[in-house]
């Protein structure tokens, strides 16, 4: 990725909310990485893991607790009123539940106009009608959604809008998080598929989450792959998926159902034992040794930094130093 440029630098970031009792949940705990212009970075995880935590962090929905997120080379920190219009602008979020991101009492071309009055506001009332229709053209739906409300459509169409209103005001990143979760598997790939078509056509950015692996490898140029927190795999797409390197994601990995039953009865299944430990009382060293069948007494005292394995592979693994 050397040739390509850095639109987000983060840097140790961590994300920690109040529990009861004077505790914290640490939700993102110190994580590093780059997101490319053009690309798609997709995050994997089981559910807890901090995934949606840290692209709301990202986009400044949450301010970091620690650490830094550069955009552009910036510290969103130290933006003024106008840098946070103008990242607001280009950077934006496609949310997991169409139905609960949707204002029931708005109709969908009012819904999606909402951006362009922040953001446009010397367009013209013809004007942004006409952005209007021209979004709902990008999604595959006709003028005449504009004037329907959220409830009288399906859950794709309704996905469909949100990814309209994140597209109305032109952005050049976009936080997917897990666009698909709530759609029938027949729309699930139609979406995708859209939009891998409109990063194509309109030369977006995307930070991808999902539980869908399948869809994560269709989908992503490179894979994030989090724990409790914590990345502990980060690398390029056939990199992470043909040579998965630290334990947890070749138990995740392994758990991707295989439609052929002959092969499925080959596949060599990484049964993990034990649940996830409580991101408020997460262990001391590697956070995965409670479930890992591989720990040594390192691994319960020390945790493992990321470390560049191979050219763009990155693991946080004790086994990888020996």
């Amino acid at each position: 990725m050397e040739d390509k440029k850095v639109l987000f630098e983060v840097k140790n970031m961590k994300q920690y909310f109040p529990a009861k009792g004077g505790k914290l949940v640490k939700a993102v705990d110190g994580v590093t990485f780059n997101i490319y212009e053009g690309e798609t970075l997709g995050v994997v995880g089981e559910s807890g893991c901090g995934k949606t935590t840290c692209g709301r962090t990202i986009l400044g929905i949450y301010r970091a607790t620690d650490g830094e997120v550069l955009y552009k080379g910036k510290n969103l920190n130290d933006f003024n009123s106008a840098d946070r219009m103008n990242f607001s602008k280009n950077c934006q979020m496609i949310f997991q539940d169409p139905a609960a991101c949707l204002d029931p009492r708005m109709p969908i071309g009012t819904i999606i106009q909402e951006g362009l009055n922040v953001h446009f506001k010397s367009m013209s009332k013809a004007e942004k009608e006409e952005k209007v229709n021209q979004v709902l053209s990008y999604v595959g739906l006709t003028s005449d959604y504009a004037s329907r409300f959220p409830h009288e459509i399906s859950g794709g169409q309704r996905q469909r809008i949100g990814i309209a209103r994140a597209l109305a005001i032109d952005p050049t990143f976009i936080v997917c998080d897990e666009p698909i979760a709530a759609l029938d598997v027949s729309i699930q790939a139609q979406v995708v598929n859209l939009l891998i078509k409109l990063q194509k056509e309109l030369g977006l950015t995307y930070m991808f989450i999902s539980h869908d692996l399948s869809m994560v490898r269709h989908i992503s140029d490179r894979i994030a792959v989090m724990y409790l927190g914590s990345l502990v795999e980060l690398g390029g797409n056939e990199s992470i998926y043909g040579n998965p390197l630290h334990p947890y994601t070749k138990a995740l990995f392994s758990a991707i159902p295989e439609p052929d039953p002959y092969h499925s009865w080959l596949k060599n299944r990484v049964h993990l034992e034990g649940e996830i430990p409580s991101p408020i009382n997460a262990p001391a060293g590697c956070k995965f040794c409670t479930r890992c069948p591989h720990a040594t007494e390192i691994c319960k005292t020390q945790a493992p930094e990321l470390k560049e394995v191979e050219p763009g592979h990155f693991v946080a693994c004790h086994l990888m130093d020996r």
